[in-house]
């Protein structure tokens, strides 16, 4: 096992448990209803951060996949999984 694919793990286990986390919170606001203002102004907000680390999961296991089967497209994979990485840290920290 390599470095990069060690780092690469983490980062996939990390967004899948952040996605999955969000995601079930948001079935719970579904089941619970937008009847008050205070859940109705969160769902917007968790709707976009799950679409981040859905992203951010799809790119990790893409670059996971690539680096263990030593796929051809690896190193593009594990470029794009950085950029969104980086890119999604940058947005967060700029919509705080």
């Amino acid at each position: 096992m390599t470095p990069l694919l060690f780092v690469n793990g983490i980062l996939l286990g990390t967004a899948f448990s952040i996605f999955f986390g969000l995601s079930v919170v948001a079935l719970l606001l579904f089941m619970l209803g937008t009847d008050t203002p205070q859940v109705s102004g969160e769902i917007k907000p968790l709707l976009a951060y799950i679409a981040i680390f859905l992203v951010l999961t799809v790119s990790s296991g893409l670059g996971f996949v690539g680096l263990v089967k030593k796929h051809d497209y690896r190193w593009w994979a594990q470029c794009v999984m950085w950029v969104c990485w980086i890119g999604a840290v940058a947005w967060l920290l700029i919509n705080r």
